[in-house]
């Protein structure tokens, strides 16, 4: 998420010069705004599997499928403003599926005494991983890190593989 909010308004933008030859502006409040209502629709869609009884791991594998390829098909070069944008929409959804979701999982797995330490601890590898990337976008460009964000998602997936063989406590 914190890679994604670096480049999607350089990337849309390039899309947007380049399919009107720089004559138009970029409309950031009204995309930015789509995006926000596309989260809610996500966390719409949780707390409706919630209520028919789909657990949160069952609902998180589809999730960050979802949100690697929404992240991997919008890095392709030469992406419409349109194309990109709506990568971005499905993204978003994704992205309000995952707050409830994992906020269930942290309180069916990490005990509420230590939930601060470890949360704070798990913080440290995540931060590192968007300054180191974000260091390296000069080389790598908005669209490595866009396919760089897919990569950690689809670690995440293999991550809640393992959960998902452990007997789960989360519903």
């Amino acid at each position: 998420m914190y890679l994604f909010v670096l480049v999607w308004g350089p990337l849309v933008e390039t899309a947007i010069d380049a399919a009107s030859s720089g004559q138009a502006n970029t409309p950031f409040g009204k995309i930015f705004s789509c995006f926000m209502c596309a989260c809610m629709f996500g966390s719409s869609i949780s707390t409706l599997s919630a209520s028919i009884g789909l657990s949160v791991v069952a609902r998180m594998g589809p999730m960050l499928v979802i949100a690697a390829a929404s992240l991997y098909s919008a890095a392709q070069p030469d992406s419409t403003w349109m194309f990109l944008v709506g990568c971005f929409l499905v993204f978003e959804v994704a992205v309000g599926l995952y707050f409830p979701s994992i906020g269930a999982l942290r309180s069916a797995y990490v005990p509420d005494e230590h939930r601060a330490i470890v949360l704070n601890f798990v913080r440290l590898p995540l931060n590192a991983i968007v300054v180191t990337v974000t260091f390296c976008r000069a080389r790598i460009g908005n669209a490595g890190a866009l396919k760089c964000s897919a990569a950690a998602l689809s670690c995440a997936l293999l991550l809640l593989a393992q959960l998902r063989s452990r007997k789960t406590k989360a519903t």
